[in-house]
């Protein structure tokens, strides 16, 4: 596999997380504080902890990241 492919990272800024938080949850997108449980629809909520569990390989999964808003946006 080539080296290129081997590290991924998500960019530090994420200009929409704010609104985008506020649409899908409740409250302002804090990354210490942002709880999958202020996440409003269901499916989004179930959706949030497969990317946590499967691609983010976390073992708590209460706490959404910036990497994984970003994944959600």
């Amino acid at each position: 596999m080539s080296e290129e492919y081997t590290q991924t990272s998500f960019p530090r800024k994420f200009i929409p997380e704010q609104a985008f938080w506020k649409f899908i949850a409740s409250g302002d997108f804090k990354s210490r504080s942002a709880s999958q449980s202020h996440i409003r629809h269901p499916v989004l909520r179930i959706t949030a902890k497969v990317l946590s569990n499967l691609l983010f390989s976390k073992d708590q999964t209460s706490k959404v990241t910036r990497g994984e808003l970003q994944m959600l946006f």
